[in-house]
């Protein structure tokens, strides 16, 4: 194999990737508006954000910060390990249900500790990865964001393979979780 021929494969996969990534960033919009009366629309948009289509993120932790209440709450985990097979908007019952019998995406829930917004980024980088540890996270990445009423987003996550040129991408799709109801 010539070269040339291994670099269009490498971009035909990554053209394709992107092209995944932007249909799976479109429909989350009109989707989440399928899910006006669920309480639980941030598990389903980070469930689809870490699905092989998308993202493909491993293991996915989404954390609201909020000084106002000193408070840091767990909002929804994801585990590839304990992922929903089924297309999720297909039967919005039956994935809340597996979500609520997910260990992973329960243990995240139940996390409470005080606010750490009000640290360095130094600081707020060493209490994220204490958090991922608590979590069994093995190559933590994090995201940090800025959400409404002064509050603070955080991902910790993982993933098999290198994110670097889809980074800016992940970060800013993180935005939708903003948007939803989120205890």
């Amino acid at each position: 194999m010539k070269k040339s021929e291994i670099t269009s494969t490498t971009s035909g996969e990554t053209f394709d990737q992107h092209a995944n990534i932007l249909k799976c960033l479109a429909d989350l919009p009109r989707r989440m508006m399928s899910l006006q009366n669920n309480n639980n629309v941030s598990e389903f948009v980070l469930h689809e954000l870490c699905q092989d289509s998308c993202f493909n993120l491993t293991k996915a932790a989404f954390f609201v910060d909020s000084p106002d209440f000193n408070m840091l709450k767990g909002v929804v985990g994801f585990s590839k390990a304990e992922s929903y097979l089924e297309p999720i908007w297909e039967d919005h019952a039956a994935f809340t249900q597996h979500m609520e019998q997910s260990t992973f995406n329960q243990l995240v829930k139940d996390f409470a500790h005080n606010t750490i917004a009000a640290e360095e980024i130094d600081e707020t980088k060493r209490s994220l990865t204490e958090i991922a540890q608590q979590f069994d996270f093995h190559a933590p990445a994090f995201h940090v964001w800025v959400m409404r009423h002064g509050n603070y987003g955080y991902l910790v996550y993982e993933h098999e393979h290198r994110l670097d040129e889809l980074n800016e991408q992940l970060q800013s799709s993180l935005y939708l979780l903003s948007f939803c109801p989120l205890f």
